[in-house]
Order: C-alpha cells, then structure tokens, then sequence
C-alpha cells in the first residue's frame, strides 16, 4: 500500500533503520487535519502513543503533522498534504525510525517536504 518509499543508501525497506515512505488517499471527504485526526485515534486503539507537536515551515500545500513515539520503540513523524480544493487525492508523507536515532533524519524530512510539487491527479508520463 506503498506509493513510493525512500531508504538509507545500503539498506532494504524491511532492514532500515528509517525509512520515508509516500501513500496517495482519497480525500474522502475530510480535510488533512480531519484524517490525521481519525488515523491517530486509529492507531492508539492498537498501540501505545505519546503525541508530540512536529512542524514544518514552507511547505506550498494545507498539510498537517504530527509525531507519534509509539511503543517507546519507534518514531513516526507524519505530514498529510493537500494539494487544493480541485484534486480528489492527498498524500501521507511519514519518517518512520528506530527510536535511538529518533531525530537523525527530521532535516532530510522536512527538506522533503518543502520540495514536494504536487504533479496533479492525472499525471502523465511523457517520453
């Protein structure tokens, strides 16, 4: 359910210490605060969580953010961006990561971020 994922050079998904990974929703009626709000309700039915405030400046699109501590195990920084109003998708941009090196990659995340350029919900490879 993986739309695209990003690794630390030498790793594989399953064995990375932290991984960024990308999934495109359907708005389904509910802005990005509405959906990140029902996610995290979701998930502290089946673990453990500590919510901590996670921010990121610049960014071109509404989005909201979060940072989950989960287990007292992992870190899980989640930004949900809405590209507008005539777009029937968002996407869920998420840093998940061992928690001993919780903060290592927050930077590259939110360098991410502020460079993502929403390509439309009909994106056309050209050749």
């Amino acid at each position: 359910k993986l739309n695209a994922y990003f690794v630390p050079n030498g790793h594989t998904f399953n064995y990375a210490p932290s991984v960024i990974y990308i999934r495109v929703l359907d708005k389904q009626g509910l802005t990005v605060e509405q959906h990140l709000k029902a996610d995290t309700e979701n998930f502290k039915m089946r673990h453990s969580i500590q919510l901590k405030k996670f921010d990121v400046k610049d960014i071109r699109y509404r989005h909201a953010t979060s940072l989950y501590l989960i287990d007292n195990e992992f870190c899980v920084y989640l930004c949900y961006i809405d590209p507008g109003e005539g777009f029937g998708s968002y996407l869920i941009f998420v840093l998940s990561s061992d928690m001993n090196i919780c903060g290592k990659y927050t930077d590259v995340f939110r360098t991410f971020l502020k460079s993502f350029l929403w390509g439309g919900d009909d994106v056309r490879i050209l050749n």
